[in-house]
């Protein structure tokens, strides 16, 4: 995302796209994400940079708002639950260990966001001399640009740490207390606060240099997010419905039900977003050779089978018949390194079932003129980048890279192996944002892919 990150309302405009009902949330990150590029500049010392803690209900944007902000900045960014961390010295995922895997050396930088701080500590126990360990470790990472791990030392001078929790014993008795304002969740916190209520240590909150209150949403919010917030995962499923010129219609009811879920359950926006995949996972179900879907109805749930009705409309797609393409190369090497490209590619479509290998001969026929524009100076992609798309099964999916990547769906364990195998891949070749930029901005193609090959 391109803005002028110099400005802190910049970002902040930018923010408040996406992550909707938290204005305050989204001012203080702006200002947090400004001093980090200072930072990573070398034009500011860790002193004046800044450790923010901030505390709220599950599902209200407090990881989405770092996440967005990270890509606002063109920056590294890393999420880890405090529940599954350990001091070093005891078995399991330490800090040290976790550190050591980070790439901490990006000229953009890292920001380091710990989830469920509020876990690190159990009530319950006797004794938390693991907590303890735990929060020495915090400590190191926030007082010098050096880490020290084993053998190995980890420069910080570019890593900037966010903590988060729900505070559920902290805010409960707030709540209870004189000490909040008439707005709802509007709680005021203090470090001594979380000292008393939550057994942060003293030390570690004098650390953090703001305690932010990220406040549940309201129902109208929890429908802003859902439906109307840059970047959504229901957006994101109107849009692929309309690149497949098809249109998604959702009845009343059923938007009443997602803000309703969203706005009781304790997962917030996660738990709706469950719901969103199965619109998805059914609408690719619906799909077929052949057919294309026109509308997409979501009816109504049904509350005694916990299922939704749907009504799908399809059309026969109709494929006119073109002349062969003619191939213009004058560059004898380039004509060369086409048909060694399509002999490979035949041989690769061996391996598909009897409907794909239907597709792949339209593809071939009638289109070879767009498969050899891939590796072409139009996409600026190398040949070596095209043919390991195809080797890895990319341009069977194209259309839905978005998807495995960006919108994290439950896949089964195959494909998800297949689409880290492919990552992996791809960076012997490119970079993944050249991938993205053929999807954007040459749509038009992957259209007629998919219509020759998935249908």
């Amino acid at each position: 995302m391109e803005l002028n990150k110099s400005y802190p309302q910049a970002i902040c405009e930018e923010l408040k796209k996406y992550v909707k009902g938290q204005d305050e949330y989204c001012k203080q990150l702006s200002v947090f994400g400004h001093l980090h590029e200072l930072k990573c500049k070398g034009l500011i010392d860790r002193k004046m940079a800044s450790n923010l803690l901030v505390v709220g209900p599950s599902g209200c944007g407090k990881t989405y708002g770092v996440e967005v902000l990270a890509k606002l900045l063109n920056c590294n960014f890393k999420k880890v639950d405090c529940s599954n961390i350990t001091s070093i010295g005891y078995k399991g995922n330490s800090i040290g260990k976790m550190m050591l895997s980070l790439d901490v050396d990006d000229e953009n930088g890292l920001i380091v966001f710990f989830d469920e701080l509020d876990k690190v500590y159990d009530p319950y126990q006797e004794s938390n001399r693991a907590a303890t360990k735990v929060y020495e470790e915090f400590l190191k990472l926030m007082e010098d640009d050096q880490y020290a791990y084993e053998e190995s030392t980890i420069d910080l001078s570019k890593v900037s740490f966010i903590f988060a929790g729900a505070f559920l014993r902290l805010t409960d008795k707030k709540n209870k207390s004189d000490l909040f304002t008439n707005q709802k969740n509007d709680i005021q916190l203090i470090d001594d606060d979380f000292v008393r209520y939550e057994n942060v240590p003293v030390e570690f909150m004098g650390r953090i240099d703001k305690v932010i209150s990220v406040n549940q949403l309201s129902y109208q919010q929890y429908e802003d997010i859902i439906f109307h917030s840059k970047g959504s995962l229901y957006q994101r499923l109107d849009m692929l419905i309309q690149r497949r010129k098809g249109q998604l219609y959702v009845s009343d009811d059923v938007k009443e039900h997602l803000i309703d879920l969203a706005s009781t359950s304790q997962f917030g926006v996660r738990g709706v977003n469950k719901e969103i995949k199965t619109f998805i996972n059914e609408y690719l179900y619906q799909s077929e050779m052949n057919y294309q879907i026109q509308e997409f109805h979501i009816l109504n749930y049904h509350h005694e089978t916990q299922e939704y009705e749907y009504q799908v409309i399809k059309e026969p797609i109709v494929i006119e018949k073109k002349e062969k393409s003619k191939l213009y190369i004058e560059d004898k090497d380039d004509i060369e390194r086409v048909q060694e490209f399509l002999d490979f590619f035949k041989e690769e479509v061996k391996s598909l079932n009897e409907n794909e290998q239907k597709g792949i001969k339209i593809l071939l026929d009638y289109h070879v003129d767009m498969l050899v524009s891939l590796y072409m100076a139009e996409f600026e992609i190398s040949y070596n980048l095209f043919k390991i798309f195809v080797q890895q099964g990319i341009l069977r999916s194209l259309i839905m890279i978005e998807d495995l990547y960006q919108d994290e769906m439950e896949l089964d364990d195959a494909d998800y192996q297949k689409a880290i195998e492919t990552r992996q891949a791809l960076h012997e070749y490119g970079s993944e944002e050249e991938l993205r930029d053929i999807l954007y901005k040459k749509i038009e193609l992957f259209e007629d892919m998919e219509v020759c090959i998935n249908g």
